[in-house]
Order: structure tokens, then C-alpha cells, then sequence
């Protein structure tokens, strides 16, 4: 609580600091609330996010490109457990190409953190260029009918544009910084990096009754001894 009070506080700061730091308490609630690595996170593209859908069709395909034959016989996710775990209507497709074994994954979404990625994203087109502004206003302006049939067509979540589903979530190579010091003013440990939130995340969902099997899955470990 405290690292995500300090994380949000813009006390003291000027607007060209509040600019700097506007990126890291959504990065905090995802790697609190999903678990992905620092790497996976700042790769994550807002094409990567899918509604449920969407999200259980993919796992579907994933569970039967995922069985794995071993000695003791046929090895697969366990697909009762995992339906237990979605409580909103989104989720991340984190992409192989981006996770440390290679391997795609899904986790869903929080309703709280949805929103929070709902209003980032509407703060970036308020502080984008004019063109682009005008562009997502022009394309905003439908019928919700209209809407509802374009969602059909485009998987478009969150009133996303579809040119920006290529875009990177946060534009940064590194979040260290900006980390430490949300950590520091929250009067942490050192010792406490943003990777101790992905482990605090496997944690709590072991303490609330996930199987072991799942949170594997969730966190994208390549084996189950990790």
C-alpha cells in the first residue's frame, strides 16, 4: 500500500517530474496484479490487451499447443482451474517474442487495473499531437451500435485505435530510476526490486488457493520446480 501510495504522489513535484513519473504506479499494479517481468512489461503493446473472449479462445488453442508428453504420461494446463482465476472481462496476450522462455501466455486483467490502463491511455491521447487527437475524436464518434459492430470486427478493447495497437504501452527502455524512487519514499528496503513485486504477486495467489500448476502458467515459469 505504501509503495503504491508513494508511487502516485505527485507532492513537491513539478510537471515536467509529475510527466516523468506518470508511467510507474500502472507499471506497479501490473507487475502487483499480473505478476509479468520488468522486460515483458515495458514490451506489452495495447494490441496485447484482449477481451475475454477473446482470451479464452486463445488459452484454448495455447492448452492444446502446450501438452507435453513425459514418462508418466500426458501433461496438460489445467483448464477447470485456470477458468476459476478470470474475474474481468480482459487480458493480457503477452507474446513469446518478449518472455524469457520463449513461451506466449495470457493473464487476465483486474477490473481496477483495467481502468487504470483505460484512463493512461485517455491522458495520452489528451497530451498527443493535435492530428492525433482530432483523428481518435473522429473515430470515437460512432453509434453505439456502430460500436458494437466495429468491437465484433477489431477486438478493439477500451476504445483503443486500432493504428495504435502496434504502439508500446510505456515508451521506455529502463524504469529503474522511477522505481527506486517510489521504493525509497515508501521508506522500503533496498533489497525490494520491481521483480520482488512479480514474486510477491505468485506469492498471494499460492496463499489464496491457486494450484500450483496455474500460477506456473500465470507467471510463465518453463517448469514447475521454479
Amino acid at each position: 500500500k505504501n509503495l503504491r501510495k508513494s508511487a502516485k504522489s505527485t507532492e513537491g513535484l513539478n510537471a515536467r517530474q509529475r510527466q516523468q513519473k506518470k508511467h510507474i504506479p500502472l507499471i506497479i499494479d501490473i507487475a502487483l496484479w499480473c505478476g509479468l517481468r520488468k522486460g515483458e512489461i515495458l514490451q506489452l503493446q495495447w494490441g496485447d490487451i484482449v477481451d475475454k473472449g477473446h482470451f479464452q479462445k486463445q488459452f484454448i488453442e495455447q492448452s492444446m499447443t502446450n501438452i507435453v508428453i513425459t514418462d508418466e504420461g500426458v501433461e496438460q494446463p489445467d483448464m477447470e482451474a485456470w477458468k476459476e482465476t478470470i474475474y474481468s472481462d480482459l487480458a493480457f496476450s503477452v507474446r513469446g517474442t518478449t518472455t524469457k522462455t520463449k513461451q506466449s501466455r495470457l493473464t487476465p486483467i483486474a477490473k481496477e487495473l483495467a481502468k487504470e490502463l483505460d484512463e493512461y491511455y485517455r491522458k495520452a491521447m489528451l497530451e498527443s499531437g493535435d492530428e492525433d487527437f482530432k483523428k481518435w475524436m473522429e473515430w470515437m464518434k460512432v453509434s453505439s451500435e456502430q460500436q458494437v459492430e466495429r468491437n465484433k470486427v477489431s477486438n478493439v478493447v477500451l476504445n483503443i485505435h486500432p493504428d495504435h495497437k502496434n504502439i508500446r504501452i510505456f515508451p521506455y527502455n529502463n524504469v529503474d530510476n522511477a522505481f527506486n524512487t517510489a521504493r525509497d519514499n515508501a521508506e522500503l528496503g533496498r533489497d525490494i526490486t520491481l521483480h520482488s513485486l512479480r514474486h510477491h504477486f505468485c506469492s498471494k495467489a499460492l496463499e489464496s488457493g491457486m494450484s500450483l500448476h496455474c500460477v506456473k502458467d500465470l507467471a510463465g515459469h518453463a517448469s514447475i520446480t521454479t
